[in-house]
């Protein structure tokens, strides 16, 4: 149920680790004049870019297979024209998939995963950079806190979804965890307008008005 706020958390914090705007620190302006950048140019410098793409290609797979289903269209009547047949394994059945079901899973599994680093270029182009103050507070005050709490609920849920399935049956347990996350994610959304509709603080208008 805490997938919902886990993956833009897990974003979040691949933009830091690529390096990608707004929290690309390492390629700030005042590290242009003398960082790394400037001591390498040519087919040097392009390994330093080329390396930067495979990583988000890298991060952006990671966050497919575990937030967007991987290689499935998540769409059933396409899913089961691909499938061939079923066999068991140790009780469960599992699908066997024709040789053109494994390639449009291959291809749904590149769109997905190049539309985030679509994403993080598009997040690139449009936001300005974060000051280092402001990155650290992100990340410590916010992303690591709010990690280890959906750490603690997802415990919690693996620890208590096993007597409730065999008590109340898959079928029920499947409708709890739905409503779960449509709780998950009308909180989060209601977070989301109650902080960009609030009216600023004093605090945050003295600074609005230093910046202007």
């Amino acid at each position: 149920p805490a997938m919902f706020i886990l993956a833009p958390v897990y974003f979040l914090a691949a933009l830091a680790e690529c390096n990608r705007t707004p929290l690309d620190i390492p390629e700030a302006e005042s590290e242009l004049v003398s960082g790394y950048h400037t001591e390498y140019s040519g087919m040097r410098f392009g390994f330093f870019f080329m390396a930067e793409y495979a990583m988000m290609i890298v991060v952006s797979g990671i966050a497919v297979t575990l937030f967007l289903g991987g290689w499935s269209t998540g769409i059933a009547p396409v899913e089961h024209w691909l499938t061939s047949e079923f066999k068991s394994q140790n009780g469960v059945m599992i699908p066997v998939f024709h040789w053109f079901g494994t390639l449009i899973h291959l291809i749904a599994f590149g769109i997905k995963t190049c539309s985030l680093v679509l994403l993080m270029m598009w997040i690139r182009w449009t936001l300005p950079r974060f000051r280092v103050d402001q990155m650290m507070t992100l990340c410590w005050k916010k992303l690591i806190p709010l990690g280890l709490l959906c750490l603690l609920l997802v415990s919690v849920w693996m620890v208590v979804r096993i007597p409730l399935a065999a008590k109340l049956g898959t079928d029920t347990l499947n409708h709890i965890t739905f409503f779960l996350r449509l709780c998950f994610a009308l909180g989060v959304i209601g977070w989301l307008g109650w902080f960009f509709l609030s009216p600023l603080t004093l605090k945050q208008q003295a600074q609005y008005e230093i910046k202007a």
